[in-house]
């Protein structure tokens, strides 16, 4: 084999490891007033459910003005945890106004065959999924893994379908010549 495409191929691999996780965007939820600033783990996920994650695996801190919180002379707790906190009495009574954004994981889920091929096609679709599996699926998906029941790529059946995470699988028998393949699905997922 090429160096280069070994090259290419390992840095493929590598870079599908990094983005299995995502960053949450930036967060401003509280200002330095009362007993300081508070941008906590608990209150963002109950104010932000659709995009803050229960378990965060790294955080970034840093002021409104996208300083890093390091940067002023605040005593600050910054951690994937529980957030940032800037106490007002441990800074004599002045904290700065600072923003969070979390790394949260994204997982796979589990495999999902909720559909045969008959009657119209196999419809294995976020919709009907998430409807039957709001615990064990997501109603976003980041991505989405199709293969046939067998194990085998839906590619190597050659039947028209769609395969995203946005819809999920969708093969219709009207689309194909006879029946389409029975599909299984899973689904890259933001913390569940």
């Amino acid at each position: 084999m090429d160096s280069k495409l070994i090259f290419v191929a390992v840095f493929l691999g590598a870079f599908s490891a990094v983005i299995a996780d995502s960053w949450t965007p930036w967060y401003d939820r509280d200002n330095p007033s009362g007993t300081g600033d508070w941008e906590s783990v608990g209150s963002l996920l109950t104010e932000n459910p659709s995009t803050m994650c229960q378990k965060p695996v790294a955080i970034e801190c840093q002021t409104t003005a996208g300083q890093p919180y390091t940067s002023t002379d605040d005593t600050v707790s910054c951690c994937p945890s529980a957030g940032l906190v800037c106490k007002q009495a441990e800074n004599g009574n002045s904290c700065a106004d600072y923003r969070v954004r979390f790394l949260c994981p994204d997982k796979w889920t589990q495999w999902f065959d909720r559909d045969n091929p008959s009657g119209t096609g196999d419809w294995e679709n976020v919709p009907n999924l998430y409807s039957e599996n709001p615990n064990t699926m997501c109603e976003k998906p980041s991505g989405i893994e199709c293969r046939t029941t067998g194990g085998n790529s839906y590619r190597s059946t050659g039947q028209t379908l769609t395969c995203c995470a946005k819809e999920g699988l969708i093969c219709k028998n009207a689309d194909n010549t006879g029946l389409c393949s029975d599909y299984k699905v899973r689904f890259l997922c933001p913390d569940l």
